[in-house]
């Protein structure tokens, strides 16, 4: 079930260890999971928006822009939805300033995370 318009969602995650392409961020409720078959994870289709701290990268429709942060084991990455504003921010231990804070921001058409 996807957030409800006008709420907010917030999850955080401790990077234990790091793999080769750690995908967080939101999808869409009408993501299948056959859907992300064939090495493709969150962001990498229009139902859903990731950032990458390892290729330093953030991702959506199989786009890829640059995001300034890089992950280490044992950082809490924070990824936050504003359904007010429409945005999907990032945070990395606690702090939200760049290259952190807000990643993406949704057309007001676009289907809510």
């Amino acid at each position: 079930r996807g957030c409800p318009a006008g709420k907010r969602a917030y999850y955080e995650l401790t990077v234990k260890k790091l793999s080769s392409a750690p995908q967080f961020g939101f999808a869409t409720s009408g993501l299948e999971s056959s859907e992300l078959d064939y090495g493709d994870g969150v962001g990498d289709n229009a139902k859903s928006w990731a950032v990458d701290g390892v290729r330093c990268k953030k991702r959506h429709s199989g786009n890829q822009d640059e995001y300034g942060a890089k992950w280490s084991a044992g950082d809490v990455i924070g990824v936050g939805w504003d359904g007010v504003k429409r945005e999907i921010a990032v945070s990395v231990n606690g702090d939200f300033a760049p290259p952190n804070g807000v990643q993406f921001q949704l057309h007001p058409e676009a289907p809510l995370p």
